[in-house]
């Protein structure tokens, strides 16, 4: 269940650990910090000032010019924002423009590093690596690995990162006047959309880094029989994960390679959006063929055969630890939306592969094909219910 749109909840101590209190120039800092500021009055970069005022004085000019030199080159924009409430297609692209142009002003103005809400985020992580790294670090240390150990450390720094993201949403909210922009009728600044934005924001290589790590642990045991099963389903053939006959002979390869860069995103709405490229690519070899089937005519069926026998040819690893990251910090409309449908579906084929019985003498190659049927079938089933 994601976070992001629930009730904000409160921190629990751990069972058996130590309560960990922070250095103290990080309570003192936090203690004394403010978001009455606005970007006019404030000590920020004054390189920044003349775009910032001239998109206020001017916020439709400034975001045309800016559509014209960024927009060209990117027409995936909208993957990932929620627009559900805006019917027309024209009206859909100018919001999203409007949506971009806005928060890529305030990720430059962000990074410039002096201001107040930066500034609070670099204390955040410093804070976060100490209390964290101190758990990585003695558990490195062990001799024995305990999974009862990790789990309420894994649940409350995910608790953390959560509400602090929330503050961090809040504080841009309230600096910049977001409810208050004139930028026509339809406008994108809901909480879905910005606590998206902002989690992108939070998700610093190093945050990631620890967060990735925790989650790694937990599901150490699970990770390692996805694993082993993956490299053990290599080898087999497209007509083995029940794909038509008529789409046997397509080129995945394009789709294999976008599901490859999985791990390399730091961001979990990054991460959802691999996985519905990924499908889109699959379409899209679908289309370059000469086949005479139709993307848009392919079952749910046929798109989980043919995504599983991507996943398995791109022996993409820490697939589950990837999967409950994007579930724990991505809010419930992304999740409801195409980009959650298909990240389903990863986790279907994740946890088929998880529970297959792998039968070390190469008999597991001759039933894999009827055991994916069965399982698609229990599926199918339990969605009729």
């Amino acid at each position: 269940m994601a976070f992001l749109d629930s009730p904000q909840r409160g921190h629990k101590n751990i069972p058996g650990q130590e309560q960990v209190t922070p250095p103290n120039s990080a309570q003192s800092t936090a203690s004394k910090t403010t978001f009455y500021s606005s970007p006019s009055n404030s000590t920020t970069n004054q390189n920044f000032e003349t775009p910032w005022k001239k998109f206020q004085q001017s916020p439709r000019k400034c975001i045309e010019e800016y559509s014209r030199s960024f927009f060209e080159d990117h027409p995936d924009l909208m993957i990932g924002i929620d627009i559900r409430n805006i019917n027309s297609s024209a009206d859909q692209a100018r919001a999203v423009k409007r949506f971009k142009a806005v928060t890529n002003l305030i990720e430059k103005h962000l990074n410039q590093g002096e201001h107040i809400i930066s500034a609070l985020i670099t204390q955040f992580e410093n804070y976060f690596l100490w209390k964290y790294n101190q758990f990585l670090d003695q558990l490195k240390k062990s001799e024995n690995f305990d999974k009862y150990i990790v789990e309420p450390v894994v649940s409350k720094a995910t608790i953390d990162l959560q509400q602090f993201i929330i503050i961090v949403y809040e504080a841009i909210d309230q600096f910049y006047c977001l409810s208050n922009l004139s930028l026509g009728e339809f406008n994108l600044f809901n909480r879905s959309n910005m606590l998206n934005f902002v989690t992108r924001l939070i998700f610093r290589p190093r945050i990631y880094e620890v967060m990735f790590s925790l989650y790694a642990l937990k599901f150490k045991e699970i990770e390692q029989t996805y694993r082993s099963n993956l490299a053990y389903c290599f080898n087999l053939k497209p007509k083995d994960f029940d794909i038509p006959v008529d789409l046997l002979d397509i080129d995945y390869n394009k789709a294999i390679k976008r599901l490859q860069k999985l791990k390399n995103k730091t961001s979990p709405i990054k991460k959802l959006k691999v996985i519905f490229k990924t499908v889109q690519l699959i379409k899209q070899s679908i289309d370059d063929s000469d086949k005479t089937k139709e993307k848009n005519s392919l079952s749910s069926d046929e798109i989980l055969s043919m995504f599983m026998y991507v996943l398995v040819k791109s022996q993409t690893t820490d697939v589950v630890t990837h999967c409950r990251l994007i579930e724990e910090f991505t809010t419930e409309n992304a999740l409801n939306s195409a980009l959650g449908y298909y990240a389903v579906t990863l986790e279907i084929c994740v946890n088929y592969l998880c529970n297959l019985e792998v039968a070390r003498n190469g008999g597991v190659l001759d039933r894999f094909s009827e055991g994916f049927k069965l399982f698609i079938q229990t599926l199918e089933k339990k969605a009729s219910y």
